[in-house]
């Protein structure tokens, strides 16, 4: 459960974080532009300098052989993402049509609440989003450098759907002396950004399979499970009996569990109008202190089995006292790796549907160009890809917060 507290000083943080960038965009207004995308639904500010480059080309220049090996390894993976990336957008389009109760696409922004991951803090997302992107843009850099190709500018800037609010980097490197290398450099080169997400993942799995579980297990012991209730207009049951966020509980009908893994077993066979219990059974004082009783509903995807409504399903651990004090920065360091993994895999596999300027779209572009020999040809069908993405991904954010009109005939 997040205290209000927490969203007071989380509010803070993200105003003045706001206030530092206006000031500093404003200050430097002459090196900032205004990119207009669609003006005024999508447009970004940009800030371009001279950042890192120094210690990029040094990197690129003592490491060049490999790098360039990275590149074309990059190249296999861009393509089976592009691959999986479209089979990503085909199927969540049809899901968003013929099962449009489902969310198929939780917006990752700050102050919200994502399944399995629970509440967004802004420290934790802009600290994500900066670490990912500047592994993904450095990326890009340095096989250019072991290219020989020059870096023109680094800079960052702000994305905007209507408002600005998502920041971004970026490296320039001079794009007519891209485009005379070889097509392997080229895809070598746009590869090299999504890549780079793919391996950051390695070491932040490990840490959340093995090196924050074994900690956790040090410093504490499993006390019950919890959940949260679905928040939508279905009204399923578990927020009819207004069930609250980050509630503990130790008993699943009558029995007692320290964890969720009994719970989970039972919850996965329950049939439709089953009737089931939660609650938390204080042994010391030999009553309850928390008491559900809930009525299965239909499931919304599959009619035979019964359905709560709840979602991000976990056993609660309670710290031992002799770690009390060490718990908080814990918490919140297993936090952001969770966080890390979520983005870093998401702006991977984003960057690379085949559409638009971004590195899956410029791969395809490249590679259909080869086959087309016809650049009129080439930059239609991207166009109409692009145009397909971002409508699917725009309609899959609104439907995220209002409803999906297609209820209304497949519902």
């Amino acid at each position: 459960m997040v205290s209000m507290n927490y969203y007071i000083f989380d509010g803070i943080l993200a105003l003045l974080f706001l206030i530092f960038l206006a000031y500093f965009l404003v200050k430097n207004k002459k090196q900032v532009s205004l990119e207009k995308m669609l003006f005024p639904l999508f447009y970004a500010f940009l800030y371009r300098g001279q950042f890192g480059i120094k210690t990029l080309e040094k990197f690129a220049n003592k490491f060049k052989e490999w790098i360039k090996i990275y590149g074309y390894v990059s190249i296999g993976v861009g393509f089976i993402g592009i691959i999986l990336a479209f089979a990503m957008i085909i199927y969540v389009a049809i899901r968003l049509v013929f099962v449009p109760t489902s969310k198929e696409v939780a917006p990752f922004l700050p102050f919200t609440s994502v399944p399995g991951l629970g509440y967004i803090s802004f420290l934790h997302w802009i600290i994500a989003i900066f670490i990912i992107v500047i592994v993904h843009e450095a990326s890009h850099a340095i096989v250019a450098m072991a290219h020989g190709l020059k870096i023109k500018n680094t800079g960052f800037g702000l994305f905007a759907i209507f408002v600005p609010f998502l920041p971004a980097a970026f490296v320039e490197p001079d794009e007519k002396e891209v485009k005379k290398k070889s097509d392997v450099v080229q895809y070598s080169i746009f590869a090299a950004g999504p890549m780079s997400n793919f391996v950051l993942m390695i070491p932040i799995i490990l840490m959340l399979i093995f090196a924050f579980p074994a900690i956790e297990n040090k410093i504490s012991e499993p006390v019950g499970f919890s959940f949260d209730a679905i928040n939508d207009s279905n009204n399923y049951p578990a927020l009819l009996v207004n069930l609250k966020e980050g509630q503990t509980f130790n008993t699943f009908n009558g029995l007692e569990y320290n964890n969720i893994s009994g719970p989970y077993n039972s919850m996965t066979c329950l049939s439709p109008n089953s009737t089931v219990t939660f609650g938390y059974y204080n042994s010391t004082l030999g009553n309850y202190s928390l008491f559900y009783k809930l009525k299965t509903t239909n499931h919304p995807d599959f009619s035979s089995k019964g359905f709560l409504g709840i979602n991000n399903l976990h056993t609660v651990y309670d710290v031992k006292s002799q770690y009390k004090l060490f718990e908080p920065i814990f918490s919140w360091l297993k936090g952001l790796f969770e966080i890390l993994f979520v983005v870093t895999f998401a702006i991977g596999l984003i960057n690379l549907f085949p559409a638009g300027m971004i590195d899956g779209g410029r791969m395809f572009m490249l590679a259909l160009f080869n086959i087309t020999k016809d650049k009129k040809k080439t930059e239609k069908i991207a166009s109409i890809l692009a145009a397909f993405f971002w409508t699917v991904i725009l309609f899959s954010f609104i439907t995220y917060f209002f409803g999906n009109p297609f209820s209304l005939i497949f519902g």
